[in-house]
């Protein structure tokens, strides 16, 4: 290894000329581990390369040091040529080093077949670990990140980095209070502490929804929501807005409000809440509670019992995209028999994400209503990455599916209750990540392939922004067939405090 032994010099840019001595400038190095004088150190050892070529301790302070500065590729080269020829010895940690080169550029797929390639040779070696933890948090995999970090904690107790790593699984799936029982006493890093301090901050958030059908109602529904860390890893939710209905010359405001909880304890969320939509001549509540279990990183269970109003399909307080899902009617075809009814909920939800390159989902409810009918939901869908297939691109390219199904015991004429119906739509959806904003577009066709029904299609775009303190996001989406239409809308803006 390198050891950085002297002074900081003030030095320009050198020729080769510069070196009579073979030996390697320690000053250079020494500047590559000053984040303001890296670039002149690389200008030096560059040139001290270009003299001396086979200058092994000078490749390896330019190859750190481009990977320092974020010249992943450059970094790259040189490890290779410096693997080329080294003794074993050298050789393992100099895959080491590259390997978490090639994490840091975003290449966690192949870092992490690369850490694993070396636990196989050897299973106690524990920068290997911390190194395969880190690709894997890196990756959106914080629980199998966890699961090595504590591997590493067993045989490395004494080390702070180890036990930092640990902590940030916690912090990045937003459990403070889990972190600072793993970090103890040990002082976290900057980057930690400034992420703790973003998780304690308070949210407020605001949101705007709203849809139409082909039986003319309308429906606009304006959210705010106030979230509030408390200790304990327990989150506090209050909500306030309106709901604003129209249907020809039937009208109805009313408005919102509603608080809820939730707790994490490791793989598993609880949360819990009820609401209270209030109105001239209409009152109702809303109470829901769920239980989410992350059985791994790529697997998420979740199930739950809901009451609501059938015209609310959101939770009183969503101004996520859950919100956008939600901004319709619950199928209402005649707002003033669709108003007084409420529906009890039971179902559950599954979520397989097994990588960049795609999703799975499905969800099933049981339904049974004020009106005393009884019916279920069911849908799932698949995506897959046609251009990625893993890699961290800026422009991606998704195939859908996306199937509903719907049925009741009774049909009813105040919302839309079939025996059986099933709508399946198929299309492409593109994203297109630019800095901090996302774009995404979708079309595609709908059609029946078990019930009668008509084909038709839909179209939809979508804009993000996102950044440490203020989350930004704007969607719409039109669908239409022979007998139906509908639109909807959703505009969210979410700032830390």
């Amino acid at each position: 290894m390198i050891l950085a032994i002297v002074a900081s010099l003030a030095l320009s840019v050198p020729t080769p000329d510069t070196f009579a001595e073979p030996s390697t400038p320690t000053h250079a190095i020494e500047l590559t581990l000053d984040p303001q004088g890296r670039a002149q150190g690389i200008a030096v050892l560059e040139a001290r390369l270009v003299a001396f070529p086979e200058d092994r301790a000078a490749r390896l302070a330019l190859a750190r040091a481009l990977s320092w500065s974020n010249q992943h590729d450059q970094a790259l080269t040189h490890y290779d040529r410096l693997l080329h020829g080294a003794n074993e010895q050298d050789r393992e940690a100099l895959a080491l080093e590259r390997l978490q080169v090639l994490a840091w550029k975003g290449r966690h797929g192949k870092a992490i077949r690369g850490y694993r390639a070396r636990l196989r040779r050897a299973p106690a070696d524990v920068d290997a670990r911390l190194g395969l933890a880190r690709a894997l948090r890196w990756s959106g995999r914080p629980l199998a990140a966890r699961w090595q970090a504590r591997q590493s904690l067993v045989r490395a107790r004494e080390r702070d980095d180890v036990r930092e790593e640990l902590a940030w699984s916690y912090a990045q799936v937003g459990q403070r209070a889990a972190t600072g029982r793993v970090l103890q006493d040990i002082v976290p890093s900057r980057e930690l502490r400034r992420h703790l301090s973003g998780l304690a901050r308070p949210r407020l958030g605001t949101a705007l929804t709203g849809s139409g059908n082909s039986f003319g109602i309308y429906r606009a529904a304006p959210r705010v929501r106030a979230r509030i860390p408390l200790p304990g890893d327990v989150m506090l939710e209050a909500a306030a807005g309106a709901t604003y209905l129209q249907q020809g010359a039937t009208r109805q405001t009313y408005g919102v409000a509603g608080l809820a909880a939730g707790l994490a304890i490791d793989r598993v969320e609880l949360a819990a809440g009820a609401g209270l939509y209030l109105g001239p001549y209409y009152r109702t509540l809303d109470a829901h509670a769920r239980a989410t279990i992350h059985v791994v990183d790529q697997l998420h269970l979740s199930f739950g019992f809901r009451r609501r109003p059938l015209l609310e399909a959101a939770l009183p307080g969503s101004i996520d995209e859950s919100g956008f899902h939600g901004a319709g009617v619950g199928g209402a075809q005649i707002l003033k028999d669709a108003l007084p009814r409420n529906v009890h909920q039971l179902g559950g939800t599954l979520n397989v994400l097994p990588g960049r390159w795609g999703y799975l989902y499905g969800d099933a409810h049981y339904l049974w209503l004020s009106d005393k009918n009884r019916g279920f939901t069911l849908s799932s869908g698949l995506g897959v990455d046609v251009l990625g297939f893993g890699r961290p691109l800026p422009v991606g390219l998704l195939a859908r599916w996306d199937t509903y199904m719907v049925g009741y015991d009774t049909t009813r004429t105040a919302y839309f209750a079939p025996k059986f119906l099933d709508v399946h739509s198929v299309g492409p959806e593109l994203r297109v990540r630019v800095w901090k904003v996302e774009l995404g577009a979708a079309a595609g066709r709908t059609f029946p392939l078990i019930a009668t029904g008509a084909k038709g299609w839909f179209a939809g775009g979508a804009f993000g922004l996102r950044t440490r303190r203020l989350t930004t996001a704007l969607r719409g989406e039109y669908r239409a067939d022979a007998y139906y239409e509908q639109w909807r809308m959703w505009l969210a803006l979410d700032l830390a405090l």
